[in-house]
């Protein structure tokens, strides 16, 4: 079981780097494929400058920020002190804390009832769209792969055309930005005057299209490995303290 843990682990880093190369390739060196598919700056494509962000960018696309492409929602936090909110809950409740590195996020520590999110000022927030942490560990990012329930210390990113594999790596960017204008790596928060006033590439819609057909497959790829480590995990954990006791024997 680890060692198949461990296989699905190595698949995904994989996968992820081959996702964050396309997307370097195409939106940071501006080499996506042109009409012709060949790579559109190498060979020529034309490149305007751009007075905002101070640098030239593919002709049609423009500096905005994210809300040009996504929604922010905003979370919070039912009282503990209503035991109705949180015993036998089953709406996945995500907090900071909850980021493991992986891309998807598939369960949490904690749970709320109906009763709770009915109680709280976060919405249920819907699969696929983007989570970032922006107080305590602040800057992690999560693509939400079950619906579930935020607390106050997240903002979740919805995108406006369910592109939100185009979004994911747009919002790497947009951290970026954040930790250069801050103090390095180190920033002690995030709101929502630092997203709404940063500005980035947006690229042209054509593009965004054809980038996510062409990713899709390795995020869910990577969505369905990340299940299988849960269950396998599961599995496993149940299993050693049978192999401990002689309860089992693998033979």
């Amino acid at each position: 079981l680890d060692q198949k843990i461990a296989l699905n682990r190595a698949i995904n880093c994989d996968l992820e780097a081959m996702a964050k190369q396309l997307y370097d390739y195409w939106f940071v060196q501006f080499d996506f494929p042109d009409e012709n598919g060949k790579p559109y700056k190498s060979s020529g494509g034309k490149m305007v400058w751009n007075e905002k962000l101070k640098r030239k960018i593919p002709e049609g696309w423009v500096a905005s920020n994210i809300c040009m492409i996504a929604d922010i929602l905003s979370g919070g936090t039912p009282s503990k002190a209503v035991p109705e909110y949180w015993d036998n809950g089953e709406i996945p409740f995500f907090g900071p804390t909850d980021c493991n590195g992986n891309i998807f996020q598939l369960e949490t520590a904690n749970y709320i009832t109906q009763n709770g999110l009915d109680h709280c000022t976060s919405s249920l927030i819907e699969e696929n769209t983007i989570i970032i942490t922006v107080r305590g560990s602040i800057g992690k990012l999560v693509i939400v792969g079950t619906p579930m329930a935020m607390n106050q210390s997240c903002y979740a990113l919805q995108s406006k055309k369910g592109e939100h594999e185009y979004l994911f790596f747009l919002t790497i960017q947009l951290i970026e930005c954040l930790k250069a204008k801050g103090t390095g790596s180190v920033f002690k928060s995030i709101i929502t005057s630092d997203i709404e006033n940063t500005l980035l590439c947006i690229a042209d819609v054509k593009i965004i299209s054809r980038f996510c057909t062409t990713i899709r497959p390795l995020l869910q790829k990577i969505k369905q490995n990340t299940l299988e480590i849960i269950e396998l995990i599961k599995q496993r954990d149940s299993l050693l303290p049978l192999l401990m006791n002689g309860q089992v024997i693998i033979k």
